[in-house]
């Protein structure tokens, strides 16, 4: 989106045009108070362990079904370590459980797709904002399925390309996950993807970072299925209004048992 140069223009002689300039007939009220501006909070140490959820909205749209949103909600057990202005935060992903609003099947991810998922580390940005303290954090690029090094961009886009890879060494191409339709009973999809997200939000001043999700990068394709009717490549578009996050601190110790066990729902939104 593009500002118009000529109103801030305006807007600037408007307020030259305003104030009078003093003269010595009004000097300036030299005794006037100097207000000086709010100290920013002390920075805080948010070291420790964290359950993380992250809640992602995708518009799939599908032949003959048409559009259908799809809410994919993941929980993270957080380790941060390194130092109070420079926390690096340890993650892994726990539990991958995707909502469809249309949909006549239910789609699993099991447990060799997420214990397959690499563990990430990234440096957690800290900023002073009116009230507490802005975090960010750049969760990088994950491949799923395939090699990065051997396809930079984008996807492999059949079982045969270059970098596929047997993401959790079941034997087949690409990651696996899990679809029970009726009639069909439990089909097997092979598939890669690309993704990259961005968290930004604010602590809250106690045990508890919350705010938005960014997806920066996705992209995605069915590679095989165990039934070929199952091969499907619908268009996919991220939803950033409703992709949010959110952080607690849980106990030191805590593990993907225990968080997946507790408060295993989503993040509320706002």
């Amino acid at each position: 989106m593009l500002l118009s140069s000529f109103g801030g223009l305006a807007l600037s002689l408007t307020a030259l045009a305003a104030t009078p300039p003093p003269s010595a007939e009004t000097p300036p009220d030299s005794d006037a108070p100097v207000v000086e501006p709010p100290e920013p909070p002390a920075m805080p140490d948010i070291r420790g362990s964290w359950r993380m959820d992250l809640s992602l909205t995708t518009q799939a749209k599908l032949p003959v079904l048409g559009e259908t949103t799809i809410q994919t909600a993941s929980i993270y057990l957080v380790r941060v370590e390194g130092t109070p202005d420079k926390p690096l935060q340890i993650q892994r992903v726990c539990s991958i459980t995707p909502n469809a609003s249309r949909s006549i099947a239910t789609t699993t991810i099991p447990p060799g797709f997420i214990g397959a998922v690499p563990e990430k580390r990234y440096i957690l940005e800290m900023a002073p904002v009116s009230g507490g303290w802005r975090v960010r954090g750049d969760m990088q690029t994950l491949a799923v399925g395939f090699d990065p090094e051997t396809q930079k961009t984008g996807v492999p886009q059949k079982a045969g390309s270059e970098g596929i890879l047997d993401f959790e060494g079941d034997g087949n191409p690409g990651a696996t996950v899990h679809i029970q339709a009726p009639l069909f009973g439990q089909v097997e999809v092979y598939m890669v993807q690309r993704a990259r997200t961005v968290v930004e939000g604010v602590w809250d001043g106690r045990d508890e970072v919350k705010g938005r999700a960014i997806v920066k990068e996705f992209a995605q394709r069915t590679v095989g299925a165990s039934n070929r009717l199952f091969i499907a490549n619908p268009e996919l578009r991220a939803v950033p209004e409703t992709s949010i996050f959110r952080m607690k601190r849980v106990p030191a110790g805590s593990t993907c048992a225990d968080l997946v066990a507790g408060l295993a729902a989503p993040p509320p939104a706002g």
